[in-house]
């Protein structure tokens, strides 16, 4: 559940910082490549849990397997989304 709240929360704070600060290049990176850190942020926690619990694959939530696939590929629809656009 904690990863669910963590990758909400990862969108909402760009979208905010997005609309706050405009010009600062750090936050138009995070607006250019939101699909990549999507998908770097659920392959780095899929990392950490499988060091958590020392790579048994058995003590890792389905919630979890299903909550991390979900945010790989929305990270997808977004590259996918912004590579149309810049087109």
């Amino acid at each position: 559940m904690t990863e669910t709240i963590a990758g909400v929360s990862l969108i909402i704070t760009c979208w905010c910082l997005g609309k706050i600060y405009k010009d600062n290049p750090a936050i138009k990176f995070l607006r250019t490549n939101r699909g990549m850190i999507l998908i770097l942020t659920s392959v780095s926690l899929v990392a950490f849990e499988l060091v958590i619990h020392n790579f048994q694959f058995g003590q890792i939530l389905p919630a979890f397997h299903s909550g991390i696939v979900l945010f790989i590929l929305l990270g997808l629809f977004y590259i996918f989304r912004d590579y149309r656009s810049a087109k």
